[in-house]
C-alpha cells in the first residue's frame, strides 16, 4: 500500500509512520521539520513543505512518488496550527485568517491528492480536535495560557462537515473519509507541571493521558480493508474524557 502522511514529524505522526514503514508499506511525508528519527527504508520520503502554500513542490514529489510505487491509497492529514489563549478582542482579520486556516490546509492537499489516488480504494483519515465539538474548560489550563481560541474551536468544527460531506460526495468513486478525534495527548515538555496533569486527568475515566501509541490502532484500522463499510464517522481517542 501507499499512504501521504501530513504533519509527519508531530508528537503523533511519528510513530503512525513507522508503524506504517513497519507493515512495508511505501510512505510519502510531508511536514515542516525534519523526520524526528532516522530511517534507511527505501520506501520512506520525506520532504520539509509548508503544505499550507500553494506551490508546485508537492505536486512534483506526488508525481515522483505515484511513478515509483503506484497510485496513493490513502491520506493520513495530521498538518494543523492554530492559535492558543482565550483573547476575545481579536481582530475581525486575524479571526478569519485563523478560522480558515486549518480548512484550508485540508482543502489543498486534497486537491493535489485527488489526481493520484487509487479509485479501486482509497482511505482519508483526517485528525480533527476535541474542540471541533467541545468547549474547553478555562480553569483546567491554570496560568498557562495555552486555552484553544475561539477562532481554532470553529476551525476544527468546520473540519467535521468537510469529511461528511465528501463521505457522501466521494463515495461513489470508492474513496472513504473518516475523522479521528484525539483527546489529551499533550507532548512531554522539559518540566511537568503535575497540577495541570491533574486537572486534565481528573476529568479523563482512564485517569490517564493519551500517548501516540494509542492513536496508531484505530489510524491504521481506518486505513486498512477491516473498516471498508464505514465512511463519514468519528473515531474518538480520548480515554472517555468526552462522555461527561
Amino acid at each position: 500500500k501507499n499512504y501521504l502522511v501530513t504533519g509527519s514529524s508531530g508528537y503523533l505522526g511519528k510513530d503512525i509512520v513507522l508503524e506504517l514503514l513497519k507493515h512495508e508499506s511505501n510512505v510519502l511525508s510531508f511536514s515542516s521539520k525534519e523526520f524526528p528519527q532516522e530511517t534507511d527504508k527505501d520506501n520512506f520520503r520525506h520532504f520539509i513543505c509548508d503544505i499550507s502554500k500553494d506551490n508546485n513542490e508537492i505536486e512534483i514529489h506526488l508525481t515522483d512518488f505515484v511513478k515509483k510505487f503506484g497510485k496513493i491509497d490513502g491520506l493520513v492529514h495530521l498538518a494543523s496550527r492554530g492559535t492558543r489563549r482565550i483573547n476575545l478582542n481579536l481582530t475581525s482579520e486575524d479571526f478569519a485568517r485563523d478560522l480558515v486556516e486549518a480548512p484550508k490546509t485540508l482543502w489543498s492537499t486534497l486537491m493535489k491528492i485527488k489526481p493520484h489516488i487509487n479509485l479501486d480504494s482509497c482511505s482519508i483519515v483526517i485528525f480533527g480536535s476535541l474542540w471541533g465539538t467541545h468547549i474547553p474548560i478555562p480553569k483546567m489550563y491554570l496560568d498557562l495560557k495555552n486555552e484553544p481560541s475561539v477562532s481554532l474551536t470553529a476551525s476544527r468544527a468546520a473540519l467535521r462537515q468537510i469529511v461528511k460531506y465528501l463521505a457522501v460526495i466521494w463515495a461513489k468513486e470508492n474513496v472513504r473519509c473518516n475523522l479521528i478525534i484525539p483527546g489529551w495527548f499533550p507532548k512531554p515538555g522539559k518540566t511537568e507541571r503535575l497540577d495541570y496533569m491533574k486537572e486534565i486527568t481528573g476529568r479523563i475515566p482512564m485517569e490517564r493521558v493519551g500517548i501516540p501509541q494509542d492513536i496508531v490502532g484505530p489510524t491504521l484500522f481506518l486505513l486498512s480493508e477491516q473498516s471498508k463499510y464505514m465512511t463519514g464517522t468519528e473515531i474518538i481517542v480520548d480515554g472517555g474524557y468526552s462522555l461527561h
